[in-house]
């Protein structure tokens, strides 16, 4: 979450990727749509040097979950000590209405993966979609929100990510639904 919104607030779009998805899926995506920008944890290693094989033009990755990743050769690696340096103040740069926020991709049933661009207005316009569905607030700023969705699924992005963040609310992930570990979870929080 926390990649995401930086790459937003940095003027970047966001293009999630479902980790789950075969080499070729995702090599395909990341070359369609030129990634040369990749947020992940060291556990997904393997992926770097298949993104660019398949034609993603990868020439930072960022890790979250690494003090000092070792990237394939010609990419920048930056981890959590590189992100622990950086200055304190907000990076400033101006968004307009119409920039390009995300690219999702479709699940590709029918051939290769479509990118669906949607820009800063888009999400504004889904925030307004959904909470003018109701007269009541679907999720108020003392709620706590389980998020088992997936935020590279439209509607796991949408509701789960930006409508609560939006409202102020907490905020729990998921890696993927695993029923034993929501049940915890509800109980939990």
């Amino acid at each position: 979450v926390v990649g995401i919104y930086g790459a937003l607030k940095a003027g970047a779009a966001y293009v999630p990727l479902d980790v789950r998805a075969p080499s070729s899926r995702l090599g395909y995506i990341a070359g369609n749509c030129q990634l040369n920008w990749l947020i992940t944890t060291v556990k997904k290693d393997k992926q770097w040097s298949e993104l660019m094989a398949a034609g993603a033009p990868l020439r930072n990755v960022i890790t979250m979950d690494a003090a000092d990743p070792v990237p394939p050769d010609g990419v920048r690696g930056l981890g959590t000590n590189d992100l622990e340096r950086q200055p304190d103040t907000a990076v400033s740069v101006e968004h307009n209405q119409d920039a390009l926020a995300y690219i999702l991709y479709t699940s590709g049933s029918t051939g290769q993966p479509k990118g669906v661009m949607l820009t800063h207005y888009n999400l504004v316009a889904q925030l307004c979609a959904i909470e003018g569905v109701t007269d009541t607030q679907l999720i108020a700023e003392s709620d706590t929100v389980l998020a088992f969705l997936p935020f590279f699924h439209i509607y796991g992005m949408a509701a789960f990510m930006n409508l609560s963040l939006y409202q102020g609310a907490t905020v729990v992930t998921m890696p993927r639904f695993d029923l034993e570990q929501y049940l915890e979870l509800v109980q939990k929080y």
